[in-house]
């Protein structure tokens, strides 16, 4: 016979009173029976089996299902959700005996590497903090790696950049060669392509930038380097160079040539099919060149997608960014005062989260949707965006001086 408890709080009471002896035996059952399932080629959701496992007292199979779980949230763009998967995984490290010895660490580094993308991507790019890059660094002096220690620099490269420092970000990126250099695969050396030629794009060296970024285009192989890139940046690698050669473009070539850029970012994009690709190409790929290139219709297009999507999927950090961009756009199309309100708001969130990454930049295309409405004046003081301009993203202090001929240098 058997015994069919319907309610939820007889099936828990059910359950308590079960010795723990007994529950973690009746799990073990389970885990194996799903392990075996699992072997034969069937589905098995990893975090069925790490629930089992971690009932049965088998905690470290336990956490590597989980960070399973969190790598395969991550990958469909789910980030809170493998954010989640991935701390449930290191809660259960203190639980462990230290008999798992060094194995704890090596794991607890490797989550915590791809978790800190999941935390970009769901929160924000100030979301991980000092805290978690800090941990990394104390556990990669322990468990040691090329590829632990790789990752973990370009992390502290997205830090020093997220926080407005460029010129900062550039000389530690520098200083990185001879590590890449060291790597066999070639796949360090690609990724440093990519973070100089951002940097030394946003510091205005165009042509030095387009030769890191030229390279990258011409040794990316889809097949060998889409996946292992994975463990760098919270955005695919190929989408991210791409908008920079949008960008770039928007400075230095005809429009039609930057819309064609744009047009290849978006496309990359895309085929990622990773959300936080997606916002990030919209807003640095598409919306930018077009407002450079004086396309305002373009950046309101790619504004309002930008819009839609963070609503979509929920993403707070994009919502607000998407609300910067909109004021913008109203106030190149006339609606002034909606589109102030807007974009200070929006800035006054940004620089409250500690994300100073292109500030004096989207306040110099703020000034020039101005400009595109005819305003008298401009609202800002372009003295002093000048000052923060020469600090570090110097690639548009050429606007920002046409701007203060524009207006009598105010």
């Amino acid at each position: 016979k058997r015994l069919i408890l319907r309610h939820q709080i007889l099936q828990d009471c059910a359950y308590d009173i079960i010795l723990t002896r007994d529950r973690e035996r009746i799990h073990a059952a389970i885990a194996d029976a799903l392990g075996r399932q699992r072997d034969r080629g069937l589905t098995v959701e990893p975090t069925l089996l790490a629930d089992q496992l971690e009932r049965a007292g088998r905690l470290r199979a336990a956490a590597e299902l989980w960070a399973e779980a969190g790598r395969n949230a991550a990958a469909q763009s789910a980030d809170a959700e493998a954010v989640a998967l991935f701390r449930h995984a290191l809660s259960l490290l203190p639980r462990m005996e230290q008999a798992e010895g060094d194995w704890i660490d090596h794991f607890e580094a490797d989550t915590l590497l791809a978790m800190y993308p999941a935390l970009i991507g769901a929160k924000g790019y100030r979301a991980a903090g000092e805290d978690v890059l800090g941990r990394i660094n104390a556990l990669i002096e322990r468990t040691g790696g090329s590829q632990r220690v790789f990752s973990a620099m370009f992390f502290r490269w997205i830090d020093y950049s997220v926080q407005g420092d460029i010129d900062a970000s550039y000389e530690f990126a520098s200083g990185l060669a001879e590590i890449a250099e060291a790597d066999t695969t070639g796949l360090h050396a690609l990724v440093l392509d990519r973070m100089l030629g951002s940097s030394l794009m946003f510091r205005g060296e165009f042509e030095a930038a387009r030769v890191h970024l030229d390279r990258f285009l011409n040794t990316y192989d889809p097949a060998r380097h889409a996946e292992p890139m994975r463990l760098f940046g919270a955005t695919d690698n190929h989408a991210t160079v791409l908008c920079c050669v949008a960008a770039i473009d928007a400075f230095t070539a005809p429009n039609e040539t930057t819309r064609q850029a744009i047009d290849r970012a978006i496309a990359a994009a895309l085929q990622t099919e990773m959300t936080h690709t997606l916002c990030h190409t919209l807003t640095f790929g598409a919306a930018f060149p077009s407002a450079v290139s004086g396309d305002w219709l373009a950046f309101r297009d790619f504004s309002a997608w930008l819009a839609r999507l963070a609503q979509e999927k929920d993403l707070g950090f994009w919502v607000v960014y998407a609300r910067m961009l909109t004021g913008i756009g109203r106030i190149s199309e006339g609606n002034v005062e909606q589109g102030q309100e807007d974009f200070e708001q929006a800035l006054t969130v940004l620089t409250n989260q500690g994300f100073l990454f292109l500030n004096p930049t989207f306040r110099t295309i703020h000034a020039m949707a101005e400009e595109a409405a005819g305003l008298s004046a401009p609202t800002a003081d372009l003295s002093r965006l000048e000052r923060d301009i020469r600090a570090g993203e110097r690639w548009m202090l050429p606007i920002c001086l046409r701007l203060q001929d524009r207006w009598g240098g105010s």
